[in-house]
């Protein structure tokens, strides 16, 4: 049975959810309502913190946008920030990994459209350089996971459990890419040589009926006597 979509087609959906799932955690708190994790009356995001308390009217105090969380007064109440896994708030830094992942899948799913809608689907070494490209963003997606899991354990929102996601594909997308590179590997070697072969008209093969049948043209010879009889 044939199959609906090509592997270029599934690459290319496949990167394209795994860029906008890298999107979420670089745009949440303080950057948007969307959390990484949330614990007690905290929200965390890839650029901050913020202190939420229910109160007559809602009190939101976020942090300026920076990468890394700082151990600190947050207002008059005196709370400071609390992290769910009681980790070190340097090992918050490392969150930037976050922003590399996502620079690294939108340059991948750019290469998989160029793969997908023109020639250089036909390249194979534009298909190696896609597939080299997509393994660090397998390590990075797994990076992501973990940071946040080192930093926030088991309070992770759908942000944080989308990088889990993205590692499981990003695993799947390597192998495409690999796979398909050795297709179109096999695809031009063979294109190449059969453009090298020479058709078998233009080998004339000889006529061996003119060696076989007489010609019209030359009669057969008459038979001539080998003997002479007497005649007395």
């Amino acid at each position: 049975m044939r199959s609906i979509l090509s592997t270029e087609q599934v690459l290319l959906i496949l990167s394209l959810g795994v860029a906008v799932s890298h999107v979420f955690p670089v745009i949440s708190t303080p950057v948007t309502h969307i959390t990484i994790a949330s614990f007690m009356d905290f929200t965390y995001g890839v650029w901050g913190w913020c202190y939420t308390r229910q109160l007559p009217a809602k009190l939101v105090l976020c942090t300026k946008r920076h990468i890394g969380y700082r151990y600190l007064n947050t207002h008059v109440y005196g709370d400071i920030l609390l992290l769910p896994s009681e980790s070190k708030y340097s090992i918050s830094r490392l969150l930037v990994v976050h922003i590399i992942a996502l620079f690294n899948s939108i340059v991948l799913a750019a290469m998989i459209a160029l793969i997908a809608g023109t020639t250089y689907g036909n390249s194979s070494q534009f298909v190696l350089a896609a597939a080299l490209v997509s393994l660090p963003l397998f390590i990075f997606s797994l990076f992501s996971f973990l940071v946040d899991i080192l930093l926030f354990a088991t309070h992770l929102d759908w942000p944080g459990w989308l990088m889990l996601m993205d590692t499981v594909v990003m695993a799947f997308v390597c192998s495409l890419l690999w796979s398909l590179r050795r297709t179109v590997s096999m695809r031009n070697y063979e294109t190449l040589h059969a453009s090298q072969r020479y058709p078998m008209q233009q080998y004339p093969l000889p006529q061996m009926d003119q060696y076989l049948l007489p010609r019209d043209t030359d009669p057969l010879d008459e038979p001539v006597s080998s003997y002479k009889t007497d005649n007395h």
